[in-house]
């Protein structure tokens, strides 16, 4: 072939986006459909996963839950979990864990860990019946819960485990008595130990 020759030149055609008919396989939309559902699961599966375990379960005032001592775990000196649900008890704060106290010896104490063995003593007595009143800030039930015919929330602010909440007349006043007799963490020499 010579030099002089003119040669074709190829060059590649414009980018299509759609096929012409009869190439489009019969499979592609079912392929795609079954992508999409993959997909979906998928993402359905990884919020369901990192869903918190503790998020609240919206519930009504009024309503009543029980369970059996071993169905019922302390969370903290004001916070139960009855099998799937997380309450705090209405009415009353407990110190939080790690919280440190003075003991009437001076020695430090772990006010949250006291605290939630005053409430697992309660709790462990029998089975435990709550009634709902509402919900916290955080979205978790509120509720006063008895345990054999004792009141957990005012029976913890009366034994100086826990503060009654200032909307709380009633709870005010035991707990005020608590102070005074120096109960539970009000041993302090103070008093006032949290």
């Amino acid at each position: 072939m010579s030099l002089n020759h003119k040669r074709r030149i190829f060059r590649p055609a414009p980018l299509s986006l759609s096929l012409p008919d009869g190439l489009l396989p019969a499979r592609l939309p079912r392929l795609t459909m079954a992508a999409l559902a993959g997909s979906l699961l998928l993402i359905g599966g990884v919020w369901f996963a990192q869903r918190s375990a503790t998020a609240p379960v919206r519930v009504q005032a009024g309503e009543h839950l029980a369970a059996d001592a071993s169905q019922v775990a302390v969370l903290d000196g004001d916070t139960l979990r009855m099998r799937n649900r997380v309450i705090r008890l209405d009415g009353i704060e407990a110190p939080g864990r790690d919280g440190s106290c003075r003991h009437a010896s001076g020695a430090g104490l772990d006010c949250g860990t006291a605290s939630a063995n005053a409430l697992a003593s309660l709790v462990h007595r029998g089975a435990v019946n709550c009634t709902l009143r509402g919900h916290d800030r955080a979205g978790r039930p509120l509720a006063v819960c008895m345990v054999e015919g004792t009141q957990l929330n005012s029976t913890l602010v009366a034994e100086g485990w826990a503060r009654a909440d200032r909307g709380q007349p009633d709870l005010l006043r035991i707990e005020a008595q608590a102070r005074a007799e120096r109960r539970g963490l009000w041993g302090g020499r103070s008093g006032q130990t949290w």
